[in-house]
């Protein structure tokens, strides 16, 4: 017995110790990229301070402490709180970890990886919840847990933004986004209607800009929570998707109301591309978010905004991967070879409706292949990549009515970006605007 209170007194004094030197350590100067004063801080995770941080030799007894405290807990609804804390608390650690310029990335990716396990841990306990016995508390629990998951995504987002070019951070950032919108799926699957979810989603997003007078920040606020809305809807019941788009076009017609505000100075700083390109986020969603804008708006400034920054998302994309003109060549010949595949595969089978949808999905690939090549005569690279990209797109569009399977030489690394940026030339943008 002795034994075990000398053992537990130097766990103690080890942890009062530890959480001396992490109090004392390192400046947060940040490890890259411009800091919004709408971004998540350690404040709106309601933290102070973290304290032990993983890449200390002693954080083994903070989570030897997490452990014993849920062994003790049997209350259900006092279990998912400690789970949430426990949440919090990590992605508070992961925060500070990546706010100090000599973290080492592979403890911030391992912290990342142990979130992930506690919100499996979580959305099990959740799941289990005896769904007939909530009350009040199971109530606030759920609203809790909704404002801090979209406050994580916020986090992660951030994070992502600040290490551009690790890809096993970003990896890992995905793995981390997809486990939350799993644990948030289970909301409306157990404890709410989709009206009730939509009802309970918009308060907590309004409750955010509490005490927000800034329209400039409450514009870019709503573009964020429409990003995070359009991650998730994938993961919702088709009626649960239906009441998240609705939400999701409110909160359009609030930026729009918002956007009417400000004289055209305000409206230039928003649609800045310099500034577009340096929020935290999927620039690719935001693209469609903010093409659903400029369709409702006959602003050239808005216009000429979005437009720019679409460029500026393909310039980059073209200078990370070191495309040149060969590369945007080798996706145009792909393209015109998917097509001819299509022609050479007729199906007597198809209705007249089906065929013309086809065809129409081929001329217009064809098209901006032509057009793809003008520019790339012209040198612009910018112009013949955003085509290149939309012929690619188009023709494939065509494929999957048709039911064929891509040319195997097809997959060069500049096509397989295709896909992954389609919201820049698409005329569909995300479905967040959907209404």
């Amino acid at each position: 017995m002795k034994k075990i209170l000398v053992f537990g007194f130097l766990a103690l004094a080890a942890l009062v110790l530890s959480q001396a030197i992490a109090l004392a350590s390192g400046s947060s100067t940040g490890q890259s990229g411009t800091p919004f004063p709408w971004n998540i801080s350690l404040k709106d995770l309601g933290i102070s301070n973290p304290g032990i941080l993983p890449s200390n030799p002693f954080y083994f007894i903070k989570e030897w402490s997490r452990s014993i405290k849920q062994v003790l807990t049997t209350d259900p609804v006092k279990k998912l709180n400690n789970d949430l804390a426990d949440m919090n608390e990590r992605v508070a650690e992961i925060k500070k970890l990546s706010d100090i310029s000599s973290s080492d990335p592979e403890d911030i990716i391992s912290a990342i990886d142990k979130y992930g396990s506690s919100v499996v841990a979580m959305k099990a306990d959740l799941v289990a919840l005896d769904s007939s016995a909530a009350n009040q508390g199971t109530g606030d629990f759920i609203n809790n847990l909704l404002s801090t998951s979209l406050k994580h995504e916020e986090v992660f987002d951030q994070i992502k933004f600040q290490f551009p070019g690790d890809d096993e951070m970003a990896s890992s950032l995905l793995v981390a986004h997809s486990k939350i919108e799993s644990l948030v799926v289970v909301i409306p699957a157990k404890f709410d209607t989709p009206d009730a979810f939509k009802k309970r989603l918009g308060d907590i997003m309004q409750s955010g800009l509490t005490g927000v007078t800034s329209t400039e920040t409450i514009i870019f606020k709503n573009l964020r929570n429409i990003e995070i809305l359009d991650q998730m809807s994938g993961s919702f019941s088709i009626t649960t998707k239906i009441k998240v788009n609705e939400l999701s076009a409110g909160l359009i017609k609030n930026i729009e109301d918002g956007l009417g505000k400000l004289d055209q100075n305000g409206r230039a700083d928003i649609f800045n591309s310099k500034t577009l390109m340096e929020l935290p986020g999927d620039r690719n969603i935001l693209s469609g978010i903010l093409d659903i804008i400029k369709s409702q708006s006959s602003d050239r400034i808005i216009s000429d905004g979005v437009d720019g920054f679409k460029r500026a998302i393909l310039e980059k994309q073209i200078a990370d991967n070191g495309y040149a003109k060969e590369d945007i060549s080798a996706m145009l010949k792909n393209s015109g070879d998917l097509i001819v595949k299509i022609k050479d595969s007729p199906d007597p089978s198809l209705a007249k409706s089906v065929k013309s949808q086809i065809d129409d999905y081929l001329v217009k690939a064809q098209d901006e292949i032509n057009q793809a090549n003008k520019a790339l005569g012209n040198n612009d690279l910018v112009g013949a990549y955003g085509l290149a990209i939309a012929a690619g797109n188009d023709a494939e569009s065509a494929m999957n009515i048709l039911g064929l399977k891509l040319i195997p030489s097809a997959g060069t690394s500049a096509t397989s970006t295709a896909t992954s940026t389609e919201n820049l030339v698409s005329s569909t943008p995300a479905s967040a605007g959907k209404k």
